[in-house]
C-alpha cells in the first residue's frame, strides 16, 4: 500500500503551520494556542465532514491523553496536541496512522476529505491506493472542499503575515516578519513554540511567545546537550561528529617480520574535566564472552599507554583479533604499531575514529606489493628451510644463501555489530586465507563475508606489483576499514617502513585539500596519492604548474611528487594520501651509490667515496660521528653506531597519512606525540591570519607560510613528547608526524567526520 509522499507531506505541514484557518477561537481572532506541528497535519480520510472542527469551540490543547476530551480526538500528541491516533493500533482495521490522522488503506477514486486541521484537501487518488495532499492557499477545508478565508483571520506566507478581509473574503498582506523571525498562525516569533534546541551546552526551549528560554545547564551536571536536552557526554548530535568519543575499535595490524613481536600500543587522553574510566576489552573465539583486559582511570588532560599483548593479524584471514576501546566520557585514542621504535626499523600510528562515525563504504588506500629482503640465514639452516615459511619466499644470491619475501599491502575490516555482511572489489589478485575461511580473490569480482563484533577480515596482496588502492569495501552495517602495508618504500629508494591508516568513510570525504609538505630533512620529497569515489572527477591544483588537471573515474587514482605546498581540488569527492620519503631520498645522491669520488656524493652534506670491500668496490657513504649524541651531523642525520663504528645516517623511512578535508577542520584539537622519536612536529593549515594558539601559547604570525594563493597558509612546529591542544579562531587542519633512525610515524591529529 504506498503512502503519500514526503513531498506532500511536507508541503501540508508547512501550511499547516502558517496556513491554517483553523482557530481554538469562536472569533476570527489570531489564536493564542500552541501551533500544529509536522504530528498533526492530516485529517480522517474515511469521507468528507472532518473539516467541521474548523472554527469550533474545541480546546485541543493537552499534556496527557486524559487531556483530550473528544471521542474524535482522544490521543495527546508529541506536540501537545489532542489528534486521532499516534500509532497504527489506534485505527480501525483497514486504515493506518498517518500524522495524526487515521486514513484508509484504499479509498474510492476522486474522493475528498479535509485535514484535520483544515488547511488541506484530501483527494483519493485515480487507483483508489493513496491521498493527494492540495493545501487550502488562502482558505480553509470544509466538507472536502477549500472555502474562503474567516473574516479577521491572520495566517502566515512565509515571513508575511495575511489577515482575512471581511468584505472581499480574501487575504491580505499586513507586515513582514524581521530578520530571522518566522511567522507562526499570524504572528512574528523567533522560534516554534515548543521546539526545543541547544546552545553549546545550554538545553532551551521555545516558549509559548515564541521566544527561546535556558532551561539547563548541561556543563553543569557534566553532560552533553543534543536535541534540546542534557545527555550522556558520550552522546553527540550525528550531524557534528569528530574523531572524540566514548567507543573505539582497534587491531595489531600486518607489520614487517622484523617487528612481528614489538609492542602494540592503543594511546588515549581524556578531553573532559573529571577522571574517566577507560577499558580495552577482546574477545579470543565464537561463543566466548567479550573480556575486560585492562581498565585504567584517565586524568582530565594526561595520556595513558595500554601496552598490549602481541595479537597480530598476519596474512589473509577472519580471527577474532580486534580490540575495543570504551570510556565514559569523550576521548581521543590512537594506535602505534608498534609504539617504541627502538631496534625495529617499521612502524607507524593511527588515528582511531569512534564507532559513531563509521560507515558502510569505503574505498581503500594501499601502495604495492614487491619482493625485498627476508629473514637472514642461520649458520645452521638453509635457506629453503628458511625461506620457504613465507608463501612466495624465493632464495637468491651465487649460492641460494639469501632469502627475498613478498612485501604485501593490506586492508583490515571490523565488524562493530553483529550480522555485518562485508562485501570486497579487489584491484589485485590477494592470498588466500591457511585455513580456507577467505578464498584468494582476483580484480573485478566482488566478495562478501559474515562478521561479527571483534572478528577481523584481513586481506594482503598476491600479486607482484599489485595495489590495493581503489578496493571498494561496503557493508550492511557499519564498520571500521584499514588500509596499509606491512612494509613499503615510497619510491624505488631503500628503506621500507610500515603503513597503516584507519580509513574515513565515503561520506565523509571532501573536495578540497591543503597538501603540505613535511619538515624538511634534505632533498626528499613527499608523496600524494588522489583516489576519486565518483566516475568523471576532475582534479586540479593550486599552483597549476604542480600537475596538469586530471580526470579520474571511481576507485582510479594518480600519484604526484613534490617538496612544494599546494592546493588539491575536486569537483566530485576525492581522498588523499601523503607518503614521507624514504631514508635514501634525503641526500642528493642516494646513500651507496657507487663513485669514483667524494664529488660524486652528496659532498655538502659531508658524504665521501669509499671502498667498501676487498673486491675495490666504492660507495658514497655518510660521515663518521662520535657517538649517539654527537650533534655534528647534517641536517636530517642522526648518529648511528654499529658497535664501536659510528656514522650520520639520515632518519625517516615511509609513513602514510590520510590528509584532512578542509571541509572537515576543526577550531580545537588534542593530540598526542609519542616519546621515543627523535623529532615530533605538527604541521598546523589555518586561514591566512587566523590566531592559533598551542598549549595555551599564541604562535607567532611569521611562524606560518603562504599556500600559493589558496588564502591559506602553514606552520611546521617541532613538539615535545605528550599531549598538545591547539585552538583557533577558525577552523584549522592538524598533521602530527616524526622520524628516528630508519622510522617514521604520521597521523590527522583529528578533524570532524560529518556526512558531507
Amino acid at each position: 500500500m504506498s503512502r503519500l509522499t514526503p513531498v506532500f507531506i511536507l508541503a501540508a505541514a508547512l501550511f499547516a503551520l502558517g496556513l491554517s484557518a483553523c482557530s481554538d477561537d469562536t472569533g476570527g481572532g489570531s489564536s493564542n494556542s500552541i501551533p500544529v506541528v509536522f504530528g498533526d497535519v492530516f485529517g480522517n480520510g474515511g469521507g468528507g465532514g472532518l473539516g467541521a472542527d474548523a472554527g469550533t469551540t474545541q480546546n485541543l490543547e493537552c499534556e496527557t491523553d486524559v487531556d483530550c476530551v473528544t471521542a474524535e480526538k482522544p490521543y495527546c500528541s508529541l506536540s501537545k496536541r489532542c489528534q486521532e491516533c499516534t500509532v497504527n493500533e489506534h485505527c480501525a482495521a483497514g486504515q493506518y496512522c498517518d500524522y495524526g490522522t487515521c486514513l484508509d488503506e484504499s479509498c474510492q477514486p476522486g474522493q475528498s476529505t479535509c485535514s484535520g486541521d483544515g488547511s488541506t484537501q484530501l483527494t483519493c487518488d485515480a487507483q483508489g491506493t493513496s491521498w493527494t495532499a492540495n493545501p487550502c492557499t488562502g482558505g480553509v477545508c470544509q466538507d472536502g472542499s477549500c472555502t474562503g478565508c474567516v473574516p479577521g483571520q491572520k495566517v502566515c506566507e512565509g515571513q508575511q503575515i495575511l489577515m482575512c478581509d471581511p468584505v472581499s473574503g480574501q487575504y491580505t498582506t499586513i507586515s513582514q516578519c524581521a530578520g530571522e523571525e518566522i511567522c507562526v498562525q499570524g504572528e512574528c516569533m523567533v522560534c516554534y513554540p515548543g521546539t526545543k534546541q541547544c546552545d553549546n551546552f545550554l538545553g532551551q526551549v521555545c516558549t509559548i511567545d515564541g521566544q527561546w528560554e535556558t532551561v539547563e545547564d548541561c556543563a553543569a551536571i557534566g553532560k552533553n546537550c543534543f536535541a534540546g536536552s542534557c545527555v550522556s557526554p558520550c552522546i553527540k548530535d550525528p550531524k557534528f561528529l569528530s574523531n572524540s568519543g566514548c567507543d573505539y575499535w582497534a587491531v595489531d595490524l600486518d607489520n614487517h617480520l622484523q617487528a612481528n613481536q614489538s609492542p602494540y600500543a592503543i594511546c588515549v587522553s581524556n578531553l573532559g574535566d573529571e577522571p574517566t574510566e577507560v577499558s580495552v576489552s577482546r574477545k579470543t573465539a565464537a561463543g566466548a564472552n567479550s573480556e575486560k583486559i585492562e581498565s585504567r582511570m584517565v586524568q582530565p588532560g594526561s595520556l595513558e599507554v595500554f601496552h598490549l599483548q602481541e595479537s597480530q593479524v598476519n596474512g589473509t584471514g577472519i580471527k577474532y583479533k580486534a580490540y575495543r576501546v570504551q570510556s565514559d566520557a569523550p576521548i581521543v585514542a590512537y594506535q602505534f604499531n608498534p609504539l617504541d621504535n627502538v631496534d625495529v626499523f617499521s612502524n607507524d600510528a593511527s588515528l582511531l575514529l569512534p564507532a559513531s562515525t563509521l560507515g558502510t563504504e569505503y574505498i581503500v588506500m594501499s601502495r604495492k606489493e614487491f619482493l625485498a629482503g627476508g629473514p637472514e640465514i642461520g649458520a645452521f639452516e638453509t635457506c629453503a628451510e628458511v625461506c620457504g615459511q613465507f608463501p612466495g619466499g624465493q632464495c637468491y644470491g651465487d649460492f641460494g644463501e639469501m632469502c627475498a619475501v613478498p612485501y604485501r599491502g593490506s586492508l583490515t575490516v571490523l565488524a562493530s555489530a553483529g550480522g555485518t555482511e562485508v562485501t570486497i572489489s579487489p584491484t589485485a589478485f590477494t592470498l588466500a586465507s591457511n585455513d580456507g575461511s577467505v578464498a584468494a580473490m582476483s580484480p573485478g569480482q566482488s566478495y562478501t563475508y559474515m562478521l561479527e563484533p571483534f572478528q577481523v577480515l584481513n586481506v594482503v596482496t598476491n600479486q607482484d606489483q599489485g595495489d590495493l588502492t581503489g578496493t571498494v569495501v561496503t557493508s550492511t552495517k557499519p564498520v571500521a576499514v584499514f588500509g596499509g602495508h606491512e612494509s613499503s618504500v615510497s619510491s624505488d629508494q631503500c628503506c621500507t617502513d610500515h603503513l597503516e591508516q584507519q580509513l574515513f568513510p565515503t561520506k565523509s570525504w571532501g573536495k578540497r585539500y591543503m597538501a603540505t609538505k613535511s619538515y624538511t630533512r634534505g632533498f626528499e620529497r613527499d608523496y600524494w596519492r588522489i583516489l576519486a569515489m565518483e566516475d568523471g572527477t576532475t582534479v586540479s591544483f593550486n599552483p597549476p604548474t604542480i600537475e596538469p588537471q586530471q580526470v579520474i573515474n571511481r576507485g582510479q587514482w594518480f600519484e604526484i611528487a613534490t617538496t612544494e605546498d599546494f592546493e588539491i581540488i575536486g569537483d566530485k569527492p576525492i581522498t588523499v594520501a601523503q607518503v614521507l620519503a624514504s631514508s635514501h631520498e634525503v641526500t642528493s645522491v642516494p646513500l651507496g651509490t657507487a663513485c669514483t669520488s667524494d664529488f660524486d656524493c652528496d659532498y655538502q652534506s659531508g658524504y665521501t667515496c669509499l671502498t667498501i670491500d676487498l673486491m675495490g668496490n666504492t660507495a658514497c657513504y655518510p660521515p663518521f660521528c662520535f657517538g649517539e649524541t654527537d650533534p655534528s651531523c647534517p641536517t636530517g642525520h642522526s648518529c648511528t653506531c654499529f658497535g664501536l663504528d659510528c656514522a650520520c645516517f639520515p632518519i625517516g623511512d615511509p609513513a602514510m597519512i590520510l590528509a584532512p578535508p578542509v571541509e572537515q577542520f576543526r577550531k580545537d584539537y588534542v593530540f598526542l606525540s609519542p616519546d621515543a622519536y627523535l623529532y615530533d612536529y605538527v604541521n598546523i593549515i589555518a586561514p591566512s591570519g587566523t590566531v592559533v594558539t598551542m598549549d595555551g601559547v599564541n604562535l607567532p604570525a611569521v611562524n606560518f607560510k603562504p599556500i600559493a594563493n589558496t588564502g591559506y597558509s602553514v606552520a611546521r612546529q617541532l613538539v615535545s613528547d605528550g599531549v598538545h591542544t591547539i585552538v583557533a579562531n577558525n577552523p584549522v587542519g592538524v598533521v602530527a608526524y616524526g622520524y628516528d633512525k630508519d622510522v617514521s610515524y604520521g597521523y590527522t591529529a583529528g578533524m570532524n567526520l560529518n556526512d558531507l
